[in-house]
């Protein structure tokens, strides 16, 4: 991945940021009823995961497995008082099938430091099952305003000087231009022309998207402009390819920080999907776009 936070934050720092945040009142800012389910939901959804990756009883796709068992952390101990159910052992397929479900159905009580990496495993996960097509259009049904349930929780307001889902729909606004220039790059009548032009038009519905949210949030809202500095002016199938997946690189770079917002995270489930899968059809198959070290 040509970006940089993401790819490089080991799971052992994320979790110790995560838990500084928590004792120093920022970024979880747990001093809410609301705050406080909300962490627990993402622990909950995060030790389930681990659980089902843990129940797989085949030795297909052993790579995949501990790289994403080593995204996600290691099941919860037997001794917690709140301890995941085990599930029955199951084949890999099963078990991906297993994830996406529990993500998808946990996925508007997420919000917060860990949410990105929850949804993005569910992603890999949802990439490596045979019948691929039915969970990306379950994905792709994912509401960009969000859900009824997140109407009583406190408004999300970003720390720092940087607004994450502006900086998001910035990067949708560029890659949508990128992608013209790919069209441009690749015959009319071709399988990449079609990827192209589709992806154009979804990012700047998605960057469209994030506006509403942040205009509904009274928080500034991401301009477009008529173009963008590239990576590179593709010129030819190859380097059109190329480009595609540096866009995408950086679209999902730029969803990381957007999962900490509640009101935002199934808008930002949706475009990471989204991403992945174009990624895909362009050549570039990725398992994680957040990738941790091995604890």
């Amino acid at each position: 991945m040509a970006n940089t936070r993401p790819k490089h934050t080991s799971r052992r720092a994320f979790l110790v940021l995560s838990a500084t945040a928590a004792l120093s009142g920022c970024g979880l800012r747990l001093g809410s009823p609301e705050d406080r389910m909300q962490a627990e939901a993402e622990e909950s959804s995060r030790g389930r995961i681990a659980a089902v990756l843990s129940s797989i009883d085949d030795h297909d796709h052993q790579e995949e497995r501990t790289r994403l068992t080593a995204a996600i952390g290691p099941p919860w101990s037997s001794d917690r008082a709140d301890s995941a159910e085990t599930p029955q052992p199951q084949s890999f397929v099963s078990a991906m099938h297993s994830i996406v479900d529990l993500v998808l159905r946990d996925i508007h009580t997420l919000g917060g430091p860990q949410t990105a990496i929850i949804i993005d495993v569910a992603v890999g996960a949802s990439n490596l099952v045979p019948e691929w097509k039915p969970i990306q259009e379950r994905f792709a049904k994912l509401p960009a305003q969000g859900f009824p349930e997140l109407s009583n929780r406190p408004t999300y307001r970003p720390d720092g000087g940087t607004d994450p889902l502006r900086e998001f729909a910035k990067a949708a606004f560029k890659a949508s231009y990128g992608y013209s220039q790919a069209a441009l790059a690749v015959k009319p009548d071709s399988r990449e022309r079609t990827l192209a032009t589709t992806r154009m038009e979804a990012l700047a519905n998605a960057a469209a998207d994030a506006n509403t949210l942040l205009k509904q949030a009274e928080r500034e809202e991401a301009a477009n402009r008529p173009a963008w500095r590239l990576p590179h002016n593709p010129s030819d199938p190859a380097s059109a390819r190329k480009l595609a997946q540096q866009l995408e690189d950086t679209v999902a770079a730029a969803l990381f920080g957007v999962f900490e917002d509640p009101a935002a995270v199934s808008l930002a489930s949706r475009e990471l999907k989204a991403s992945a899968d174009a990624r895909i059809g362009f050549g570039g198959f990725q398992l994680l776009r957040y990738e941790g070290e091995a604890q």
